[in-house]
């Protein structure tokens, strides 16, 4: 296949005549989402891996009514699908290169997360508002049994056209094996690409994402890893404190729009514990520490 008929079919689904995007859009790219994140007063982040086997790892809300904005805005910002469909825009870029340039044995693999990656479960965040409830494993199981996440922004079409160049996708995510078949389920009805056991991993035990990644590299060239939280990346970001987290950012900066794709969740995030290293805390005092942690100006 040409160059021309290359880029052609890797664009396929996506939208037309756009540009490439430049360095300048994937900084916005970045500062934007670092913005709800720090901005937010949301559920609290993933506990360390092996705590629970769910999609947020164990996560519980820093008071159901606090992340009200932070759900509204995902749900109703066009800025937030705005950064979808530019990250989904990033990752067609990068993967055309991938593809162009790799080696006649190559096997080419994408590997996404699939909760705020793929799949949008602010209806779930929603829910907790409403009955001004938190995090269960009982009530995070309900949901997803009901395979009713719908697909975000851009996102089934890059898969679609990452597989129509025989480019294999994997879908890595913290959900149980309990919660295969509802999963595969929602998945295959969004339409998205490659939904089988080979491809879709889910957690048997607490060991985490590396485990099978490192499964999906012994047999292909991992060209892009796309998630919400930054341990869709590597393991480097599964331990350390708030600012020890921002460090490894810094460590790791060029990575970012490059092999690492990351998307915008101001819901929750591991992010949030860093704050509170490792204490274990109430509501109130987790909001005391919230308000001291504001940067202002007197």
């Amino acid at each position: 296949m040409d160059a021309a008929a290359l880029q052609k079919s890797a664009m396929h689904g996506l939208a037309k005549g756009r540009s490439y995007i430049n360095y300048i859009s994937k900084v916005f790219l970045l500062s934007v989402l670092a913005g709800p994140f720090l901005c937010t007063s949301c559920s609290t982040g993933p506990r360390p891996a092996g705590s629970i086997p769910t999609a947020m790892n164990g996560s519980t809300n820093s008071g159901p009514d606090d992340h009200t904005l932070a759900v509204i805005w995902f749900q109703q910002a066009a800025e937030a699908r705005a950064l979808y469909y530019q990250a989904f825009n990033i990752a067609g870029d990068r993967l055309s290169e991938a593809i162009a340039n790799k080696a006649p044995d190559d096997r080419l693999a994408v590997i996404v997360d699939i909760d705020e990656t793929v799949l949008d479960n602010s209806p779930y965040q929603a829910y907790l508002i409403r009955h001004h409830s938190s995090y269960t494993p009982a009530s995070w199981k309900n949901w997803t049994d009901q395979s009713a996440a719908g697909a975000l922004p851009g996102a089934q079409q890059f898969l679609a056209a990452a597989v129509s160049n025989h480019v294999a996708v994997f879908y890595i995510s913290n959900r149980g094996t309990n919660e295969f078949t509802s999963t595969a389920r929602n998945l295959i009805a969004r339409g998205f690409p490659m939904v089988d056991s080979d491809h879709l991993l889910l957690q048997a035990s607490h060991e985490g994402k590396e485990p099978n990644r490192m499964k999906v590299a012994k047999n292909y060239k991992i060209v892009l890893l796309m998630g919400d939280q930054l341990g869709d990346f590597s393991t480097i970001f599964d331990s350390g404190n708030y600012a020890g987290r921002s460090e490894q950012v810094d460590t790791l900066r060029n990575e970012f729009g490059h092999k690492f794709i990351a998307l915008p969740n101001p819901m929750y995030g591991r992010w949030e514990d860093g704050l509170y290293q490792g204490k274990r805390l109430n509501e109130t005092q987790k909001s005391e520490i919230r308000r001291e942690l504001l940067s202002s100006f007197e």
